[in-house]
């Protein structure tokens, strides 16, 4: 299994890195909450990740590539890639182009030849694999990602449980509670 999670893995890791510089852009207008949701782990609008979607998205993304769960950069990753995810599919929502079914399906194919054992994850994680995957083959044809990607981070209602730290709009990540996030002013005057 390892291998062919690496695989799917880094293969939506370059295409999210890339994201990442994205939400640098959006980040002044970008809202995040404020208030507590003591169920979910993370929440990007109206979808959560509990913390046992959490821990079964650690041990199926990181761990074999040799994360420990334990560790909690490990889990801020996790957590930022899934927020990543959807945001982008809140973008292709807002656009008028979800998910369809039969994206979902052709991914779902995709993780049952490519990844060993999927089809003995909880079906909480198997779906949101096929969400990962879907999302990852979806944007490749979507002529002006970027902008997608601005409006939709500037959109979203991004909420991170504070035990596992903050989401920084800018970096596109999550950071320990307690590191400030990048100054907006700063990477426009960089960027700009």
């Amino acid at each position: 299994m390892t291998a062919s999670l690496s695989a799917v893995h880094r293969r939506l890791l370059t295409i999210l890195l890339s994201v990442t510089g994205l939400f640098a852009l959006s980040a002044a207008a970008s809202g995040c909450s404020t208030f507590s949701d003591a169920d979910a782990a993370a929440r990007v609008d109206d979808t959560e990740l509990s913390p046992d979607g959490l821990a079964e998205l650690i041990d199926v993304i990181s761990v074999p590539q040799g994360g420990d769960p334990n560790d909690a950069e490990v889990v801020r990753q996790t957590i930022g890639l899934w927020i990543q995810v959807e945001v982008i599919n809140a973008g292709l929502d807002d656009a008028g182009t979800p998910l369809t079914d039969v994206q979902e399906s052709d991914a779902r194919t995709q993780l049952e030849s490519q990844l060993p054992g999927f089809a003995d994850l909880s079906e909480s994680t198997a779906d949101a694999l096929v969400r990962v995957q879907a999302t990852s083959n979806a944007i490749q044809s979507v002529p002006d990602f970027q902008t997608l990607v601005t409006e939709s981070a500037q959109a979203s209602d991004i909420y991170v449980d504070p035990r596992f730290g903050q989401f920084d709009p800018i970096a596109g990540s999550v950071l320990p509670l307690g590191l400030a996030p990048i100054d907006a002013t700063a990477v426009a005057d960089v960027t700009g």
